[in-house]
This record gives structure tokens, C-alpha cells and sequence, in this order.
């Protein structure tokens, strides 16, 4: 199996902002809780598409999900 990550296997701030359907200011929220996957390059982030989905899975099933996001 190949593990390599590709450019679509990331998210940019405004993809983040499409995918989970959530305003600019609620992105940068998310982006200062440690426990968000991220990688910081200087002043940008980017998004791991992967490790978002489980973060967000296991905040569903602890039912710690951020309420903006729970409708989703």
C-alpha cells in the first residue's frame, strides 16, 4: 500500500472553511485548540484531509463536538 500524501490529501484554510462548512473566524478557532490537527508553515496552516476526519469522528463520539458543527 502506499502511504504518500498528496496535495488533495491537505486542506488549505479555505478549503477547511468549504469542507466543513463554517465561517473564516470558525476555522482559526478550531486552529488554536491543541488537540486540531494542523501544520503551521510560518504564518499559514494547512490541514491534514485525514486526521480532521478522525478528529471529528472522535469528538462525535465523545459528544465534544464543537456546537457550529454538530449540525453538519
Amino acid at each position: 500500500m502506499d502511504d504518500t500524501m498528496t496535495a488533495d490529501d491537505y486542506l488549505t484554510v479555505q478549503d477547511l472553511k468549504k469542507y466543513l462548512k463554517i465561517g473564516h473566524n470558525k476555522v482559526y478557532e478550531l486552529a488554536q485548540r491543541k488537540d486540531f490537527p494542523k501544520v503551521k508553515f510560518g504564518n499559514k496552516y494547512i490541514f491534514p484531509r485525514k486526521s480532521v476526519d478522525e478528529w471529528m469522528e472522535k469528538q462525535a463520539i465523545r459528544g465534544t463536538l464543537p456546537s457550529k458543527l454538530r449540525a453538519m
